[in-house]
């Protein structure tokens, strides 16, 4: 299945964007990654799960 997305990262110099990262996750626990210069999903190493953890909860629209 196609991974869904989690979080998404802008990139910026000087207030412009220059860039985005995009990590996603599959139903069975793999992260995967996509910038605006990969062909498309690109599966990541493991130990990610923390850092990925955490950059999700700093995504996360506040309350």
């Amino acid at each position: 299945p196609a991974p869904t997305p989690a979080f998404r990262v802008e990139y910026q110099r000087g207030g412009k964007p220059v860039g985005e990262l995009t990590m996603a996750k599959t139903p069975d626990g793999s992260w995967y990654a996509r910038t605006e210069f990969t062909p498309g999903w690109t599966r990541m190493g493991g130990g990610l799960e923390p850092l990925a953890e955490e950059a999700v909860k700093l995504t996360a629209p506040r309350r």
